[in-house]
């Protein structure tokens, strides 16, 4: 079971209705490190926490079942699967890449 992470767009600042830009971030999966989107433009973050952080400026993170997130419990979460299994596996090699510590899927139908 995993769950999808996202940042909903921009809220009007005069009557704070939702813009409908939604940005996927990534996703967790029982046991597996956490994987980013090809959203996340991978090939430009040098500091990728910094990088979210800018995303989610006066916007909201969502999981999947619209359950409003704090950034660093994200964060936090996201450091606690660092351990577990990776996606970048020689046999899927062109469906993931790892950048920095961080893996990304490299595909466009993520979901």
């Amino acid at each position: 079971m995993g769950t999808n992470y996202y940042i909903n767009g921009k809220a009007c600042p005069t009557c704070g209705k939702q813009e409908r830009e939604i940005i996927h971030i990534g996703k967790t999966s029982h046991g597996w490190k956490f994987l980013f989107s090809p959203a996340i433009k991978w090939d430009e973050v040098s500091d990728l926490k910094e990088h979210l952080e800018s995303l989610i400026k006066d916007r909201v993170l969502v999981n999947e079942y619209n359950e409003v997130q704090e950034f660093q419990d994200f964060w936090d979460g996201v450091l606690s699967r660092q351990g577990m299994k990776s996606h970048v596996t020689p046999e899927y090699r062109d469906h993931f890449k790892t950048v920095v510590e961080y893996e990304f899927s490299t595909t466009e139908g993520f979901s």
